[in-house]
């Protein structure tokens, strides 16, 4: 079983899909409780500790600060700027964390893109029309899914 605090925890490549601001809130402000985030796109939530927060809008191939980082709308970007995103995660991905939020459902497009070699984790969400949330968690290793989590909310 996938638990919540195991995406806090590892370093690697966490995909978030279908619009979950609440858990991308969550990680944003345990990382920046300890240490800089940086944010990669545009301000999406309202952190707790917004001075620890870096916002950039131009993905650099390589640094040497290494911090946790979230990079919004990635399946929406040119081709150009898909292959920078992945040079950057590909030199830091086992260093710091790396989200990758969208907020669109693209499961299968996930696996079929060239980030899908790096994904460690994929948190897909759905809003039921019964009135709760469904976060489903899935672990990751060579394109194929290894481990299943369900977690429900209710509202």
């Amino acid at each position: 079983m996938i638990r919540l605090r195991d995406l806090v925890e590892d370093k690697g490549v966490l995909l978030l899909i279908g619009n979950p601001r609440w858990l991308l809130k969550i990680l944003v402000d345990k990382w920046s409780r300890e240490k800089k985030v940086i944010i990669f796109g545009k301000l999406i939530i309202s952190p707790q500790h917004p001075k620890n927060v870096i916002i950039h809008s131009d993905i650099p191939s390589s640094t040497t600060d290494i911090y946790p980082t979230v990079i919004e709308g990635y399946f929406d970007r040119k081709d150009i700027e898909k292959e920078r995103i992945l040079t950057f995660i590909s030199n830091n991905y086992r260093k710091a964390p790396v989200i990758i939020y969208e907020e669109k459902y693209y499961f299968k497009r996930a696996f079929k893109s060239k980030l899908c070699h790096y994904l460690s984790y994929i948190a897909a969400y759905k809003r039921e029309t019964v009135n709760f949330d469904k976060i489903e968690i899935f672990k990751l290793e060579n394109c194929k899914i290894i481990n299943r989590s369900i977690y429900i909310r209710r509202l």
